[in-house]
């Protein structure tokens, strides 16, 4: 027997399953796209750019911009140095609790400014540690989202704003941090500084402004005898050390390396005026004794006694649209090497390509643009230009370098000085390991001196130009990269 249902009950079946459907395959927080394609809510956090609402879930929350150190006093807020005293501690501290999901390890501040003046004294990590700074040390894996905050040392006690600790690991994203002073009698020496961040451990950057800090050395990061620094998308400008890294003082032994991409590193200083170090300061952006790398990154306006850009050994490559332009290395002593207004570098290697060296200058030194020491070098589809210094304009080649440039723009070098009874000069590139025993031919063949042929005086003896371009690479013909302005 067949069963016949009226047509209306049909209707109302059919409405009632395609409500199922709908329900059971878009969820109320789901999204749908022009074409029709449904996104999950889940798939839509992970496509968020910056910190996200389940970031912010998973972490602790700073209440307050008030700065409270140790040992803290209860009083039912959660202050920055006590949140970040909880993940190092893994106990709760106040009103600074650990999330349900006790692997997480950030700190979500509240925008604002944060006014440090006093320094917290919570246990050291080491007998030797320089003073305390503005927080408890980092002792474990830390990131801070900081949501466009701002940190800030005032008053007369003088402090650096971070530390982090052998077994720290810092991450800071969207943040400026200004102010810190990390100088005085127990900051001297080699080994101590930081006016922004001291760190034995691990230090990222991400969209980080460090600016107008100061200490003994590294202005504003001081990261000696660490493991490694990664910065992106930062601006590290107008700091001062009194000694060496006006903006970075990067060292680490244990074959760590400190990549550098699409930052500004810029108007620092290396001061010239207390330095205990006879040899004078150096670096006035980045000092390096470690693998450092530069990625499409600006180092400008940077001035010091010798490197006024950088001041490197090891290994540094300079790559990918990076800019060393405008520094000036400012010193001239008899029988001290100094020079090198954009990059001093005395041993290890240096790589450029595809990159710029740009109207840097060493008025009373050597090697306007760059100054070597057994150091070997090898540039490639770069543009070394309008550099100025004493002895050499564009490359002074220092005892026992040598390398190749090839494929570059070589032009608009102007020396200063014609050399004398120990040097010989030139206003592109002067070869001075010619009075070292192991004296090294240096290549620079195949590339473009701004105009067909070699200019008079553009290179000394033990310098192989032939064959030169007689037309200019691309790079030549392309839009030099615009300085940022100075603040």
């Amino acid at each position: 027997m067949k069963i016949h249902f009226p047509g209306w009950f049909i209707l109302i079946i059919l409405i009632l399953s395609l409500a199922c459907r709908v329900t059971a395959t878009q969820p109320a927080d789901a999204t749908e796209n022009s074409a029709g394609v449904t996104t999950p809510a889940s798939e839509n956090a992970t496509q968020t750019a910056g910190p996200t609402p389940d970031q912010k879930l998973n972490s602790i929350v700073v209440d307050t911009l008030e700065q409270e150190v140790y040992p803290f006093q209860a009083n039912g807020n959660c202050s920055l140095g006590e949140a970040i005293w909880t993940i190092t501690n893994l106990a709760a501290q106040d009103a600074c609790t650990l999330p349900s999901d006790d692997r997480s390890i950030s700190i979500w501040l509240a925008p604002g400014t944060y006014m440090l003046t006093e320094i917290d004294m919570s246990p050291k990590f080491r007998e030797d540690q320089v003073p305390g700074a503005g927080f408890p040390v980092i002792g474990s894996h830390v990131t801070i989202f900081g949501n466009d905050a701002i940190i800030q040392r005032a008053g007369s006690k003088k402090f650096g704003i971070f530390q982090v600790g052998y077994s720290g690991d810092l991450t800071l994203e969207n943040l400026t941090i200004t102010g810190g002073l990390a100088t005085g009698d127990a900051y001297q020496g080699f080994v101590k500084g930081g006016g922004a961040i001291a760190s034995w451990g691990w230090l990222t950057l991400d969209s980080v402004k460090l600016i107008g800090n100061t200490a003994q050395n590294g202005g504003a990061i001081w990261s000696s005898y660490s493991w490694s620094v990664s910065i992106n998308n930062s601006q590290i400008t107008q700091n001062t050390a009194i000694e060496f890294g006006g903006g970075i003082d990067f060292y680490s032994p244990h074959n760590g390396k400190m990549i550098i991409q699409n930052s500004e590193i810029s108007y620092n200083v290396a001061s010239t005026g207390k330095t205990l170090n006879p040899f004078g300061s150096g670096g006035g952006g980045i000092n390096t004794a470690s693998i450092t790398q530069l990625v499409n990154t600006q180092v400008v306006g940077n001035s010091a006694t010798s490197g006024g850009g950088i001041y490197a050994s090891s290994e540094l490559r300079v790559e990918s649209g990076s800019l060393i332009a405008e520094n000036i290395a400012t010193r001239n002593e008899p029988g001290i090497p100094f020079g090198g207004g954009g990059i001093r570098m005395d041993q290890g290697r240096l790589i450029i390509s595809d990159s710029y060296i740009l109207d840097n200058k060493a008025p009373t030194s050597h090697g306007g643009g760059i100054l070597l020491s057994y150091v070997h070098m090898e540039m490639s589809n770069s543009v070394l230009a309008g550099n100025e210094g004493d002895q050499a304009g564009g490359l002074d080649l220092g005892i026992v370098s040598g390398g190749k440039i090839s494929g570059s723009c070589i032009f608009d070098n102007k020396l200063l000085r014609f050399g004398d009874a120990e040097h010989v000069a030139a206003n592109a590139i002067a070869n001075n390991s010619k009075f070292a025993a192991e004296a090294e031919l240096f290549d620079a063949s195949g590339n473009w001196w701004g105009v067909p042929g070699l200019p008079e005086r553009a290179v000394t003896e033990i310098v192989q130009t032939d064959p030169v371009l007689q037309a200019a690479p691309a790079i030549c013909l392309a839009a030099l990269p615009t300085v940022v302005p100075k603040p």
